[in-house]
């Protein structure tokens, strides 16, 4: 043992190990994230139809992060918002999500090929209207068929807006493009969650829905004023 001692120190001492120097501070990430922002939005300025959408769909991630805090605290104050228990609600609309997915992206390619994107996200902002609507009625079966229908719509939107990226942006752009998008999306949803949060101690189980009704009102009429269809536009197949 004690000759190994030795040699393992004699190794060390040869070589010794080496710390890897951290390269990236956090001022260098965010200012990398600031970057990917900044490429993103300049790459896609000459083409309305992906800014609009992008714009929408963080709209839409913003809205629907308030979802699950508020089945939880909707079963917790309105007893005709549980179906039979709270564990069975919260698993039967946890499981929708991935349901609904799954058959959107099922679907989409079979029946959905000829729908424009921008009426796809009409949909989606629609449909938020109406899933708060279920909300603020305290009605979760409309709250759970909306949740349905606009992860469907959500399975079938994702390969169309790939397709149209993969379409529209040179290919040095893409990866810049898809950080960037990322980055936008997690910035919705984070920014619908810290809302319920502050929300949540602010104002009743009701009004929060409400307020969130109000938002989704307003993202049904962007997409609106957006919506209308460039006369280059054309429609995209996934």
């Amino acid at each position: 043992m004690a000759g190994l001692r030795s040699a393992f120190a004699k190794l060390l001492k040869e070589n010794p190990i080496q710390e890897v120097e951290q390269t990236e501070t956090e001022a260098g990430l965010i200012k990398g994230i600031g970057q990917s922002l900044k490429e993103s939005y300049q790459a896609i300025q000459n083409i309305p139809v992906l800014k609009a959408s992008i714009l929408t769909i963080a709209g839409i991630n913003t809205v629907f992060s308030a979802v699950s805090p508020l089945v939880i605290l909707a079963m917790k104050e309105f007893s005709d918002f549980v179906i039979v228990n709270s564990s069975i609600t919260l698993a039967l609309v946890f499981n929708l999500f991935s349901v609904g997915y799954i058959l959107g992206s099922s679907l989409g390619m079979a029946f959905f090929k000829h729908v424009r994107l921008s009426n796809l996200l009409k949909c989606c902002t629609v449909l938020s209207v109406i899933l708060f609507v279920g909300f603020y009625f305290h009605n979760i079966y409309i709250v759970m068929a909306t949740i349905l229908v606009t992860t469907m719509t959500t399975g079938i939107i994702n390969p169309k807006l790939y397709a149209l990226i993969m379409n529209e942006l040179p290919e040095d752009k893409l990866a810049t493009i898809n950080a960037g998008m990322g980055t936008i999306f997690n910035i919705g949803m984070l920014a619908g969650q810290t809302l319920v949060a502050l929300m949540v101690t602010l104002l009743s189980v009701t009004s929060i829905p409400l307020i969130f009704l109000l938002l989704s009102v307003g993202l049904v009429s962007y997409t609106i004023l957006v919506g209308r269809r460039p006369k280059n536009e054309v429609v995209v197949k996934a």
